[in-house]
């Protein structure tokens, strides 16, 4: 059993689910304790790859809620080889926080993995989208130019790391940007249940009037892998 596991953990090809709980401390719009609930399913091949995440945060700060904050992302890559491929991705964020409705985004990237072995692999990608958000309730849509880091590594038999940094930024307004980054370390207790704990951290260079710019929390709880 557990060998069946520790080969499905090194090769990382195939489909993977994981659904995570979790809670945690909060600072910037919120600075009590936060509540996560996350969802993603993975395929690797030497083709291509295939990656669905969504998640959703409720934060509190005296007893009232200061964050409903939802979010969707999903990415295909065609693989020129191994190392190289280009991709089409989609995502949504609502984020009552920041007084956003909706910030929609369709684009294509092209990315390349410069560590890639049977614990993990380590990318850097980049492209272009077209962006649709309502904010304050104005609405618009422009350009953006968006970049991206991510890492996921196996440590040892019981010890799996997931580090993602997202960059988003309008063409015809870098000052206006967006950074979306996360780091977790699950320690696998069982072929199915982890122990997460994790940290969060979310920047808006130009936020909604009364919120601050960046929100950042430290997370712990259980993460179920099937």
């Amino acid at each position: 059993m557990t060998h069946k596991r520790d080969k499905k953990e090194d090769t990382r090809e195939g489909w993977v689910r994981n659904l995570a709980t979790t809670t945690g401390i909060t600072g910037g719009n919120s600075d009590h304790l936060s509540y996560h609930l996350d969802f993603e399913t993975i395929y690797r091949s030497k083709e291509n790859e295939f990656f669905f995440k969504t998640g959703y945060r409720y934060a509190e700060s005296n007893g009232s809620s200061q964050q409903n904050r939802y979010q969707l992302g999903t990415r295909y890559n065609w693989k020129f080889n191994p190392y190289t491929y280009v991709g089409l991705g989609l995502s949504f964020l609502h984020d009552d926080s920041q007084d956003l409705s909706y910030r929609a985004s369709l684009g294509a990237h092209v990315g390349h993995y410069f560590i890639l072995t049977g614990k993990g692999g380590f990318s850097l990608e980049g492209g272009l989208s077209h962006t649709s958000e309502s904010k304050g309730g104005n609405s618009t849509s422009y350009l953006s130019i968006q970049a991206a880091q991510r890492l996921y590594w196996q440590v040892g038999y019981h010890t799996y790391i997931t580090q993602e940094i997202a960059y988003d930024v309008p063409a015809e307004d870098p000052g206006n940007f967006n950074i979306n980054s996360y780091l977790y370390l699950d320690t696998i207790l069982s072929d199915h249940l982890s122990w997460r704990v994790g940290a969060e951290f979310y920047y808006n260079s130009n936020p909604a009037a009364g919120a601050a710019k960046d929100d950042f929390s430290l997370t712990t709880g259980i993460s179920f892998r099937f």
